[in-house]
């Protein structure tokens, strides 16, 4: 809707797939505040039907650090700062983080803008909450990798930064939108298991005790609005969906979008005809994207570009919905751990398994900047690690 409109106005809408923008969260997010700045915790919303408990609002924010800006600014001040200063940090968390693995300036400025000037990051701009989810990711990545240096290197105290990565790890459940909170966070756990391998079994306590505190420190920092919200949440009308519900959202109805974006039309033209709505589609990256996860994936041997990559095509395949195709991921996987066992070298296991699939798309980012830094080795990998590599080839 034109911001010039006056009220009452009847008007052609845009692009009406951001109605939830306009009708639900910036609405929600203008009241907090205003509760806010009263002195007050909204603990309930009189301005739906009858009533019910805002706190448990997840999408609110009440707690995220960016809400900052709505209780100190006017509202539609504060939704431009949001959208901004979230693109920018998750930019440069971005770029930290690919730094952070020894890349190249150039390749760690390619990857932090694709990652969030990417379709998917895109589409959801106006939400806030998805990004609030999202941008966390390669931050909470650069402190489980100082984490871990730190561990094993004896040099630094490993527990700050530990305590920084759970810290980090209850940001998004504070303010994002809970499934990709949810994909974030078993991803983050995830790679810091993995990490943690490299220890060793003789610093099992040091392990024992690294996880303790990014787990400890995230899941206590989250309960101030996880506790409410699932109190609430399970009294609500909305049912779980089922397995054929789920598969509806997987990618064999809508793979061809990942080259062709607008390939069942767009809102914006008014010729949709895709399957659910275009944002749910979305799972476009760009074709330098696609190019530079090929080339790493192709080229590329170390322990990280295998291990993203594994966890880029098992994510992919899971996300086709098919519970054929989940049963060779997970024939694989367990293949893969054994191997990896006992050989004793520590290669990790990446679970990251979304419904729908656009979520694991993301990484791709990670390992398709992948260029080489400073002595990088680049040769060709495939089947280095038992069968996973050809299976997952082979099923995607």
């Amino acid at each position: 809707m034109p911001p010039w409109q006056e009220v009452g106005q009847v008007v052609d809408l845009h692009n009406p797939i951001l109605e939830d923008a306009v009708y639900y969260i910036f609405p929600v997010k203008q009241w907090t505040a205003e509760v806010v700045r009263q002195g007050s915790l909204p603990l309930w919303n009189p301005y739906v039907f009858t009533g019910y408990p805002a706190i448990y609002d997840t999408q609110a924010g009440l707690f995220y650090p960016f809400s900052l800006l709505y209780y100190l600014l006017p509202a539609a001040t504060a939704v431009d700062l949001t959208i901004l200063l979230q693109m920018m940090a998750g930019t440069l968390f971005m770029y930290l983080y690919l730094r952070q693995i020894r890349l190249r300036r150039l390749a760690a400025v390619v990857g932090g803008v694709l990652f969030i000037f990417n379709g998917l990051m895109v589409v959801w701009l106006e939400w806030q909450v998805v990004h609030a989810a999202v941008i966390w990711l390669p931050l909470l990545l650069v402190l489980v990798e100082r984490t871990v240096q730190a561990a094993a290197e004896n040099r630094e105290n490993p527990w700050v930064y530990a305590a920084g990565a759970g810290v980090v790890l209850a940001l998004p459940w504070l303010g994002g939108h809970w499934n990709w909170t949810l994909y974030m966070s078993v991803t983050a756990v995830a790679y810091l298991l993995w990490r943690l391998l490299i220890l060793g079994r003789s610093q099992w306590k040091k392990m024992v005790g690294i996880i303790g505190v990014v787990l400890g420190v995230g899941v206590g920092l989250s309960l101030i609005q996880v506790l409410p919200a699932f109190a609430f949440l399970s009294q609500s009308h909305r049912q779980p969906l089922s397995w054929a519900e789920v598969k509806q959202f997987g990618l064999l109805n809508r793979l061809v979008v990942v080259t062709l974006p607008d390939f069942f039309g767009s809102p914006l033209a008014g010729n949709w005809w895709g399957v659910d709505n275009y944002n749910e589609t979305t799972i476009y990256m760009g074709v330098m994207a696609l190019l530079l996860a090929g080339m790493a994936l192709w080229l590329r041997r170390d322990r990280l570009a295998a291990f993203l990559g594994r966890v880029g095509r098992a994510g992919f395949v899971a996300g086709f919905g098919s519970a054929v195709l989940w049963g060779v991921v997970c024939a694989a996987g367990v293949q893969w751990l054994a191997a990896q066992s006992s050989r004793g070298t520590g290669g990790g296991v990446y679970g990251r398994f979304s419904s729908d699939g656009r979520g694991s798309i993301i990484r791709g980012v990670v390992s398709g900047a992948g260029w080489p830094g400073s002595g990088g080795n680049w040769r060709y990998v495939g089947g280095d690690n038992g069968r996973l590599p050809v299976l997952l080839s082979w099923a995607s």
